[in-house]
């Protein structure tokens, strides 16, 4: 099982509690709060649910994409945050040039985009 052998990987054992999270984040493609988690995760209480995701986060196998919104470190794109409702959207992925980064080229591969600004429901539009 590719998450399993992730865990692995990344020197933690694949603990249950682990792979729920991690199984959960792989199943909607995009980034859940830690209270959309604990929905999708019910039988799991609170202090396990943050316990595994700071220990996921350290070992970079999740990000924390906004305050407290999670998402499978492998899915690189761009989040937009509208500042009326809080809604963050998964963007399609972009590529980022940047000439001569010197000493910021690893900075840059690590780094994540978020746009923020109204949705266009926020805006009166559609979406």
């Amino acid at each position: 099982m590719k998450l399993r052998d992730e865990l692995q990987r990344a020197g933690l054992r694949a603990t249950t509690p682990r792979l729920q999270v991690l199984e959960a984040l792989d199943r909607v493609h995009g980034a859940l709060s830690s209270s959309e988690l604990q929905e999708q995760l019910p039988e799991m209480d609170r202090v396990t649910l943050y316990r595994n995701l700071q220990k996921l986060g350290e070992v970079g196998l999740i990000a924390e994409v906004s305050a407290g919104r999670w998402e499978l470190a492998d899915q690189r794109h761009p989040h937009f945050l509208c500042v009326v409702c809080g809604d963050l959207r998964c963007l399609p992925p972009l590529v980022v040039h940047v000439e001569e980064p010197g000493n910021w080229a690893e900075a840059i591969a690590l780094a994540s985009v978020q746009l923020r600004g109204s949705c266009p429901d926020c805006l009166g539009g559609d979406a």
